[in-house]
């Protein structure tokens, strides 16, 4: 039992595509609820609720990380025609998370009277972001519930139903928040949307468990005390990396309003914005890919597996190029027609942010590729230090250099955990990363392009591009039919 190549890289593309779609929706929604929202609650109430909001997406962390060791497990049970194996990870899985996501909607609002107190809010608007977050917390909570079906979905190379629901979760959500926010809902709207998405979200993965068990790909079962025991021994180290990750990288805007003040953060926030989204789409790379490169390495190993990596890492040097290019060109323009001028902080912020959103997603595709092929507990340790070593920096540079002093020590704790990521992968697969540096300079030259002429900066954008495209294209792997064994 396997999939074929073919049948991978389609899965691969949906999943992809799908998010694609999905980041397409919600850049809809920020383009057309965030000059509403600011608008309605003033730049001091945005700003507190935007720098609460990398509290909720911290809190997506607690799988504990447990989601992708699921998923490894049960590609590779799968790959190898275990279906008992593959199913018992599922419900042990799901039966933690549901755990998990039960005991933020308990603890979570306890958490709701203490993160808005440093803002100095009126009491009213601190009762409506307190309430705002309770209903985050739900949304987190399904969310978390979700990844269980989600993971399944991947790992059987089917996750056109899960994909799906997403979207039109998104669209729903959209909807519902702009309802709630022109009939005076003010920042809750924004949380009641996320509970929507959430909701509907969770409802698409156990109608597609459903099919699952009727095509006999999967069956109900009582989690297996093996399966429990190995999940929880893996929390202790993915759970650290999970949550070190999300820290570490989406802990921007809590710093920036904790320590810079809440009209900073909504300056930053707005400001990057679109690399966020941008950055989102790169960041599905590693997602997209990870059971299928999981399933390849079980069935066909080291020497099987090589054509993929390089496939994978020329596709992210030329998304993150692409885009980041384009975020550095034109930027500056699209902030002064979405908000005008006041928004935007330099040419200098605007390069470092696309130089942050290329560094990190680099450092994690590798983190991802290597618990795709190794035991996970050294790429997990990894995640937790550069998030302290994160924090240290920033707690300490902050307040004296200001946004550029954040983003320079997420630059630098992000270089470093790519080299080390990067060389634990080579020395496994004989296959060095030589690209990533070429990207940095590309960027920093299209940047420097921008501020003389943006005629070059753009003819910068396509030969590097036209490079990168070619070094994808060349790395595309043969087809490969399942093995029965």
């Amino acid at each position: 039992m396997g999939f074929s190549d073919r049948q991978l890289r389609l899965a691969s593309r949906i999943t992809f595509l799908g998010t694609l779609l999905n980041f397409g929706i919600l850049t809809v929604q920020l383009l057309f609820l965030t000059p509403l929202l600011i608008r309605t609650v003033g730049i001091k109430v945005n700003g507190a609720w935007v720098g609460s909001s990398d509290l909720l997406l911290w809190l997506q962390a607690f799988d504990f990380g447990l989601t992708n060791y699921a998923i490894q497990k049960m590609s590779a049970a799968y790959a190898q025609r275990d279906i008992k194996d593959l199913s018992h990870w599922f419900s042990s899985t799901l039966i933690i998370l549901l755990t998990l996501a039960v005991g933020i909607v308990v603890a979570g609002p306890l958490v709701a009277h203490l993160i808005y107190h440093p803002f100095r809010l009126s009491p009213m608007a601190e009762q409506d972001l307190k309430s705002a977050f309770t209903w985050g917390l739900w949304a987190v909570a399904l969310t978390i519930g979700s990844y269980a079906f989600t993971g399944l979905a991947r790992a059987l190379q089917a996750p056109l139903m899960t994909m799906v629901s997403v979207v039109f979760g998104s669209i729903l959500g959209i909807v519902i928040s702009w309802w709630f926010l022109t009939h005076g809902g003010g920042v809750r709207s924004v949380a009641y949307g996320m509970f929507v998405r959430a909701l509907v979200a969770f409802a698409g993965g156990a109608v597609a468990f459903a099919i699952f068990c009727r095509q006999q790909q999967v069956f109900v079962g009582i989690p297996s005390k093996r399966h429990l025991r190995e999940g929880l021994a893996i929390m202790p180290y993915s759970g650290l990396g999970a949550i070190g990750y999300a820290v570490s990288n989406q802990s921007d805007n809590f710093l920036m309003a904790s320590l810079l003040g809440p009209h900073v953060a909504t300056q930053f926030n707005t400001m990057r914005r679109t690399a966020d989204v941008a950055r989102s789409i790169v960041e599905t790379l590693g997602a997209a890919n990870f059971a299928g490169f999981s399933h390849i390495f079980a069935r066909d190993g080291v020497a099987g597996s090589r054509e993929s990596y390089r496939r994978l890492l020329g596709l992210h040097s030329l998304l993150s190029f692409g885009l980041g290019g384009i975020f550095i060109v034109f930027n500056q323009w699209f902030m002064q027609v979405w908000l005008g001028p006041g928004f935007y902080l330099g040419s200098l912020i605007n390069t470092l942010i696309a130089l942050q959103g290329f560094l990190s997603t680099r450092a994690y595709l590798h983190n991802t590729m290597n618990r795709a092929m190794v035991a996970p507990q050294f790429a997990f340790v990894m995640l937790i230090i550069e998030a302290i070593v994160k924090l240290a920096l920033v707690i300490t540079v902050g307040r004296t250099f200001g946004v550029k002093g954040i983003l320079i020590a997420g630059l630098g704790v992000a270089t470093l955990s790519l080299m080390v990521m990067a060389a634990r992968n080579a020395a496994k697969l004989t296959v060095p990363d030589s690209q990533w540096w070429v990207v940095i300079v590309g960027l920093v030259l299209v940047s420097l392009g921008r501020e003389i002429n943006i005629w070059l900066a753009l003819l910068l954008l396509a030969a590097f591009s036209s490079g990168f495209a070619l070094v994808m294209l060349k790395h595309m792997p043969e087809e490969r039919e399942p093995r029965d064994t």
